[in-house]
């Protein structure tokens, strides 16, 4: 079974099967296992999908710290200092910064499932279509965390329900493996495709739900799904 760490900074997980989804610079981890909170995102950046591939962020350049209040900026989206988020964009700290290996202030707001500071961040320009250099999204940690008001709120914001890793790993996947109704049906309610399949066995969003005996998210995507 797929087991839960949560270790500040540092990740080791393990996934199902041994499936490899993710790579950060402590260790292989799994998208298709369980995460808590803290789990998706290392203080080198989030994890991503296997495969490396290179930062989409919609035409945003890469934008790094140039000034205190972007450093502190990054520190209290990491926090989830909501006044201090609040009173640094309003004093002009950028909404934009990207890291090194393409992580976004989003992707931490993500990790934390703070829908407040991200909202903050994209009414400021912040890019919820970012992807790291591993193509992990913001939407994706919030589908893999079931967060149904961040997942609005980046699909709002520009994110895509098509997302998906470069092993067909999508996002419906992702909240189906989560066991969050709510979130698979905004999803699918956003046009996510209920029959794609990953690329290690064929298994779709559905077989996943069924496999960790996730009953209502079984039956809603069995309503949509035409294969079964």
């Amino acid at each position: 079974m797929a087991r839960q760490e949560s270790l500040r900074g540092r990740m080791t997980f393990h996934c199902l099967s041994g499936r490899a989804g993710l790579v950060s610079r402590a260790g292989l981890v799994g998208l298709a296992g369980r995460v808590s909170v803290a789990g998706l995102v290392s203080l080198a950046g989030v994890a991503g999908f296997a495969g490396q591939v290179t930062l989409r962020a919609a035409g945003a350049a890469p934008a790094a710290a140039t000034s205190s209040n972007d450093a502190a900026l990054r520190q209290a989206v990491r926090q989830g200092d909501r006044a201090a988020v609040t009173r640094l964009l309003a004093a002009g700290a950028n909404a934009r910064l990207v890291e090194a290996d393409g992580t976004t202030l989003l992707h931490w707001a993500a990790e934390r499932g703070d829908a407040d500071i991200a909202a903050q961040l994209i009414a400021r320009g912040a890019d919820a279509k970012a992807a790291n250099r591993f193509g992990v999204t913001p939407l994706s940690v919030a589908a893999l965390t079931g967060n149904a008001r961040l997942v609005t709120l980046l699909l709002e914001g520009g994110a895509s329900p098509t997302t998906k890793s470069a092993e067909g790993e999508t996002v419906l996947m992702l909240a189906a493996r989560a066991g969050a109704p709510d979130v698979v049906t905004i999803l699918l309610d956003r046009g996510a495709p209920v029959d794609d399949q990953e690329g290690w066995r064929g298994q779709t969003a559905l077989m996943w739900a069924a496999a960790d005996g996730h009953t209502a998210v079984v039956e809603t995507l069995d309503r949509k799904s035409t294969r079964l």
